[in-house]
């Protein structure tokens, strides 16, 4: 007796959604790869005190999305890893379509779900907040005087970066003034 099968691919583990949009330049942040189990854990940077991130994903052939913020968890884990070892189970959904805006600092994990009862794992990724509201003086260039954007406010501790799009102009540095 012989019996064959055919073995295909699952076509609901897509790419990680929120990595994708880091890779497409549409996100600031960093990517963590954790070394223990090779998951993408994106980390995205909020920067003020009225910032807020709205974020899209469609996906062919899916019928909902779920958003999920972590509420309290005291297990200490390695930056590059998502909480996703069910060790932190304080999860709170915060949605369930294609959109969500996030406004609050947090660990995030979102799952697509396809007719049939068909689901993506889940993708995680934290949001960091920094509430700094400082000023920006900017003097144009004008006949022989150079450009300057100089950030005001209590500036220590942190690094700035001149950006065009996706483009990084400046790389960050600490200072907050930057001539031309």
């Amino acid at each position: 007796m012989y019996e064959e099968f055919e073995v295909a691919s699952n076509t609901y583990d897509t790419s990680h959604p929120i990595k994708d949009m880091f890779d497409n330049g549409q996100l600031n942040g960093e990517v963590y790869r954790c070394p223990n189990d090779g998951q993408y854990y994106p980390q995205v940077y909020l920067c003020g005190e009225n910032a807020k991130l709205q974020l899209t994903v469609t996906h062919l052939g899916s019928t909902s999305y779920e958003w999920e913020r972590l509420g309290s968890c005291s297990v200490v884990r390695d930056k590059e890893c998502p909480p996703s070892d069910n060790t932190c189970t304080d999860w709170t959904s915060i949605g369930t379509g294609e959109t969500q805006t996030i406004t609050t600092a947090g660990d995030y994990r979102m799952r697509i779900n396809y007719s049939g009862g068909c689901m993506s794992p889940y993708y995680y990724f934290k949001v960091t907040k920094d509430t700094y509201s400082g000023t920006v003086d900017f003097t144009p260039i004008a006949c022989g005087v150079s450009a300057t954007i100089t950030v005001n406010g209590n500036t220590s501790g942190y690094l700035f970066a001149l950006k065009s799009g996706a483009a990084t102009v400046v790389e960050y540095n600490n200072t907050p003034n930057f001539f031309r």
